[in-house]
């Protein structure tokens, strides 16, 4: 049975980061990961019994959105800006 559930997990395709990855990806702490959740600073995870997981695609679209918002000519903003 704990095969069969493998089985479904891979064959939908998702990828998700855990508390763990997300800590080495942004070089934090889970107290910090913690804090940015609470403030609505970061996404809210998906909750799959005691784990929580973040949807890789979730997480790249808050990393270019903050990218976009620091720098928006690293993302084309400032091109349509300057005309």
């Amino acid at each position: 049975m704990a095969n069969e559930t493998n089985q479904a997990d891979s064959s939908l395709g998702a990828k998700f980061y855990k508390v763990k990855d997300i800590c080495e990806l942004f070089g934090i702490n889970p107290i910090t990961l913690y804090r940015w959740r609470k403030a609505n600073k970061f996404p809210q995870p998906v909750r799959f019994g005691a784990r929580l997981l973040w949807p890789v695609d979730t997480v790249n679209k808050a990393i270019a959105k903050a990218n976009a918002a620091v720098n928006p000519e690293l993302c084309g903003a400032g091109a349509l800006s300057a005309n």
